[in-house]
């Protein structure tokens, strides 16, 4: 599976608003989600600076707040280091951090989050994954009233909040249902 750099920037702001949203539930300010990674910093590692002369995350200094805050817009890169001692500082497992974001995570549809799979792949498709999807498809279709006559679209639209429900149903990890999701996205996305 390739990655675009465009799902890369959509996946740089996921972990941001989860890293926010993780600062808020804490009731800090960037000040001191500062002040606590810095508590995790010796002597002369200390300092306001956070990027090298190349500048690069130096990954030694303590990030400035406005370093911080490019970090939870996701505008700015962040090594795995960084990542995983922010998620540490604000008590957040990484690992979770990022299986989350990759659930929030969003084709680009043009409509954020939503993802748009094609009926026709779909109906084709033999991935376990997406099997409980065929089958709520096949019954919504099956109910069909006469009085709707209205064709069903080429399409079908899956909300963020809809991948969690249907990873449970096929008892698969969220990524996985992606993976298999991608495969089946409508070429008008």
């Amino acid at each position: 599976m390739q990655i675009t750099s465009a799902e890369l920037d959509v996946l740089k702001r996921e972990i941001g608003a989860l890293l926010l949203a993780a600062r808020k539930a804490r009731k800090w300010t960037r000040r001191e989600l500062r002040d606590a990674m810095n508590a995790g910093v010796t002597g002369e590692d200390q300092g306001d600076a956070t990027t090298s002369s190349d500048g690069q995350d130096d990954d030694v200094t303590v990030p400035c707040t406005q370093t911080l805050a490019t970090w939870e817009l996701g505008t700015r890169n962040m090594t795995i280091n960084r990542f995983v001692e922010v998620c540490a500082v604000l008590g957040v497992p990484a690992d979770e951090v990022l299986r989350r974001a990759l659930a929030r995570m969003a084709i680009p549809s043009g409509r954020s989050g939503v993802i748009e799979v094609d009926r026709h792949k779909l109906a084709r498709s033999t991935s376990r994954a997406v099997k409980p999807l065929q089958r709520w498809l096949g019954i919504r279709d099956g109910h069909r009233t006469p009085l709707d006559t209205r064709p069903s679209p080429d399409f079908v639209e899956l909300p963020p909040a809809a991948l969690k429900h249907l990873a449970a149903l096929a008892e698969v990890p969220i990524p996985e249902l992606i993976r298999a999701l991608r495969d089946l996205v409508t070429d008008r996305s």
